[in-house]
């Protein structure tokens, strides 16, 4: 039975650069300061919580812009053996191009189930084997900001794959959840203005954060975030790159 995973249209090699579609997800992120060039203290605990539920060594919370940028991001510890990734990757590569294309989810149990998948710079690069993956999609509109992934060197059954994508997805929440939360950073000044406080008490908080002694974990209802990214907050973050002029 052809699934809708392996429908032709769903399996294109990854499109060039749309700048309209760039300077839509630009401008919905900025518009929630959301950082993209540097890490953010809370898509990395929800990563480092997505890699712990579906023991996957490998999370992402990806935004797809001149490159796929990885403001979220969980590598294996170096005892693994495992070599750790950086925090952008050209838009080509992946199967995260697949997806912010196709809108829908991709659990690859094995991405050499099909030729389609197998061939791929990742896989060449450091020996990914299993995929699953989640469209970012902003509410209301039908743009994709990126995906939320994990990525594994082993196969994994294809009986499992319903409950990864099911993990997968319960991150993708948590992290348009908190994007929707984020106060504009002109807003922000303003609010701190009218309430007399230069802190962050006088910023509206984050829905989701838990009580320090709670552990990460995906499960619904529950947050993600740790006592690491309720430590650290979010990182200050530099003026994003101005988009190319061409196609990629």
């Amino acid at each position: 039975m052809t699934s809708d995973h392996d429908r032709p249209e769903s399996v294109l090699a990854a499109p060039g650069q749309d700048l309209a579609q760039l300077h839509a997800r630009q401008e919905l992120l900025a518009q929630h300061g959301v950082c993209v060039t540097s890490p953010d203290a809370v898509f990395d605990a929800i990563a480092d919580a997505l890699a712990i539920a579906t023991g996957f060594p490998y999370a992402m919370v990806n935004f797809y812009l001149d490159r796929q940028r990885f403001a979220g991001l969980h590598n294996p510890p170096p005892e693994s053996g495992l070599p750790p990734v950086d925090r952008t990757m050209d838009i080509r590569h992946g199967w995260c191009p697949h997806v912010v294309k196709r809108k829908l989810g991709l659990p690859l149990h094995d991405v050499h189930a099909s030729h389609r998948y197998s061939g791929n710079f990742v896989v060449d690069a450091i020996g990914i084997n299993a995929y699953v993956g989640d469209p970012l999609i902003y509410p209301g509109t039908n743009i994709v900001l990126g995906t939320v992934c994990v990525i594994d060197v082993h196969k994994h059954p294809e009986s499992d794959a319903d409950r990864l994508m099911g993990q997968v997805e319960i991150a993708t929440a948590e992290v348009m959840a908190d994007i929707r939360a984020r106060v504009r950073p002109e807003r922000l000044t303003e609010h701190r203005a009218a309430s007399g406080s230069g802190g962050r008490s006088g910023a509206t908080p984050f829905p989701h954060l838990p009580h320090p002694h709670e552990r990460p974990g995906l499960t619904p209802g529950r947050s993600a975030l740790s006592p690491r990214a309720l430590e650290e907050g979010n990182r200050p973050c530099p003026p994003p790159p101005p988009p190319s002029s061409s196609r990629t």
